[in-house]
């Protein structure tokens, strides 16, 4: 029947633009590409973090190398300090040594 023929046709075509406008919105389903754009970012971010941690790791192996030497040339600078600082005490003695005969000389 003509009548019953028109709903049927009427809720085909309905069921028609449902699914055209359910496949336009899985398309461009708003949620969808921010999920996208978080997985983007979230890559990025992990490459940026790797990039990062190799810089720090080279950055701390400088930084262990260089205390290394500083604490070598720390060490060094402070035998050669008490070297040096006997060989003034020596010296100065002796001058006073020297001073002393000097004037036991002078005297005679």
């Amino acid at each position: 029947s003509v009548a019953m023929q028109g709903p049927s046709a009427l809720a085909f075509l309905a069921a028609a633009l449902l699914a055209v406008s359910d496949a336009t919105r899985l398309e461009t389903n708003p949620l969808e590409k921010v999920l996208q754009l978080m997985d983007s970012l979230s890559a990025k971010i992990a490459k940026e973090a790797e990039a990062e941690g190799k810089a720090y790791r080279e950055f701390a192996d400088w930084c262990g190398d260089a205390s290394q030497t500083k604490k070598l040339e720390i060490k060094s600078a402070t035998a050669k300090q008490a070297k040096l600082e006997a060989a003034v005490e020596k010296a100065t003695a002796d001058a006073g040594a020297a001073q002393a005969k000097i004037e036991e000389l002078a005297a005679s």
